[in-house]
């Protein structure tokens, strides 16, 4: 396998932080996908834009402008009317007619879709209707199994065990290759970290709830990331003991990650969030410290040496968990989690899964 065709909105990382309609996990997913290929000397070239609601709830036009060609990463964007009806055949064909224009479809071994949205979809049909051999593989991130695809790739175990409508493989991600390592916790005081966004799916306006019954926790909970709710910002005023980090760079949140004591994964009981991956848990796992997470279906019995799940909206059964985590011998969930990151490195991941792409016909 020599060149890969990515579909999907991938961003720069250092202007995320800019683009409320794009989420940061699924950005990083991507980037750590994409850079795991090229580190096994695979050339990927990838057709993006900028995401953004659809009018009028977003621009009606999304122009490509203030995202520059990134050579490093040979990404391709485009510009488009964010009309509904209109917008994905626009992304389409705009990508079609231009950007592809510059490639010679033969050249191509895979395609590959970050969730099968329609203006995904098109491209990738169109790349197969001029090159036969040419395989599509359907990443599935927070979406439902849409198209024909040659296979499906889940990030979900529990959509990946339930799914029997087509070839399929189960890949919730990895854990990049770096030299972070534990870091002995801040003690004045001891903290909790949640990043990610107060979107509905993860959960996190439930456990600041919950979080606030406490009567003094040991831990004081932390949160990064996007994200304006009404109703966790009153928690938090109310509160000596939980604050909102705000969105910060990734070199700011990799050296509060580095102090806390642990990491929060709440995630709502949704069908969407049980048929979701929680990404951030792959990123908390390079830190080497426990994680606090709600009993998710998605999340397959691997995780389960250092995840600390919570059953229930009872203040009593968190306390007691954290006092659990309080105690903790730093060694025992340490040794587990670097022989787990030996294991799931993303180079490691995804070079299992092209060789299993390799074998269907």
């Amino acid at each position: 396998m020599k060149k890969i065709c990515w579909i999907g909105p991938v961003i720069d990382d250092n202007k995320i932080h800019n683009l409320k309609a794009h989420s940061a996990a699924a950005n990083l997913w991507q980037l750590n996908f994409i850079n795991a290929i090229k580190d096994l000397g695979i050339e990927v070239v990838i057709l993006s834009y900028l995401p953004e609601r659809t009018w009028p709830m977003g621009k009606m036009y999304v122009s490509k402008s203030i995202l520059k060609h990134e050579p490093a990463l040979n990404v391709n964007y485009v510009s488009y009317l964010n009309l509904k009806g209109i917008r994905d055949n626009w992304i389409a064909k705009a990508h079609i007619n231009s950007n592809l224009s510059k490639y010679e479809i033969g050249e191509f071994d895979l395609v590959v879709t970050y969730n099968p949205l329609k203006s995904h979809r098109i491209i990738a049909n169109k790349l197969k209707s001029k090159n036969i051999a040419l395989k599509w593989i359907s990443i599935l991130a927070d979406d439902d199994v849409s198209g024909n695809p040659d296979l499906t790739v889940f990030l979900s175990s529990k959509y990946y065990e339930s799914y029997d409508q087509g070839p399929k493989l189960y890949l919730e991600g990895g854990i990049q290759d770096n030299d972070i390592t534990y870091t002995e916790p801040q003690t004045n005081p001891p903290y909790l970290v949640y990043a990610g966004s107060q979107t509905p799916v993860t959960g996190i306006r439930e456990f600041v709830e919950l979080y606030s019954k406490l009567e003094k926790p040991f831990f004081h909970l932390y949160i990064y990331g996007q994200g304006n709710d009404e109703r966790i910002k009153r928690l938090v005023s109310q509160s000596n003991y939980i604050h909102l980090g705000g969105f910060v760079s990734s070199e700011e949140l990799e050296k509060r990650c580095s102090k806390a004591s642990g990491f929060v994964s709440p995630r709502s009981n949704s069908e969407e969030a049980n048929t979701t991956f929680p990404s951030k848990i792959l990123y908390y796992l390079q830190f080497e410290k426990p994680i606090i997470s709600s009993a998710n279906a998605s999340i397959d019995s691997r995780y389960d040496d250092f995840l600390y799940r919570y059953h229930t909206d009872n203040p009593t059964e968190l306390n007691a968990l954290l006092e659990k985590i309080k105690s903790l011998e730093s060694e025992h969930i340490c040794k587990k989690i670097q022989v787990f990151k030996e294991n799931n490195s993303w180079k490691k991941r995804v070079k299992e899964l092209l060789e299993a792409i390799n074998k269907y016909k």
